[in-house]
C-alpha cells in the first residue's frame, strides 16, 4: 500500500470518527459524507482487498449517516409536536 493509499485510509477512519461524534448535533453529516469518500478512494492493498483502517471509517460514516437522520427525525417530530400542542 502507497503512503496515499495509507493517508485516505487514515483520514476516512478520523472523520469517521469526528462524524459519528458530531452526528447527535447534526453537524457531524458532511463529515460523515467525507469518510465514506476518501474510504472508497484509499485504493487496495497487495491482497487486493481495502485497508481494515478504510473500511472502518466507511462503517462509521455510514452509522453516522444513519444516526444524523434519526437525530434530525426525532428533532423535527420533537420541535413540530412542541409547536402545534402549544397552539392548542
Amino acid at each position: 500500500m502507497n503512503s496515499q493509499n495509507d493517508g485516505f485510509s487514515i483520514a476516512s477512519l478520523i472523520l469517521g470518527i469526528i462524524g459519528l461524534l458530531c452526528a447527535c448535533c447534526g453537524c457531524g453529516f458532511i463529515f460523515n459524507i467525507l469518510a465514506i469518500v476518501f474510504g472508497y478512494f484509499s485504493g487496495r492493498n497487495s491482497d487486493g482487498q481495502k485497508s481494515k483502517l478504510a473500511f472502518a471509517g466507511m462503517i462509521l460514516g455510514i452509522v453516522g449517516i444513519v444516526l444524523s437522520i434519526i437525530m434530525f427525525i426525532i428533532g423535527f417530530i420533537n420541535g413540530t409536536y412542541t409547536s402545534y400542542m402549544e397552539n392548542l
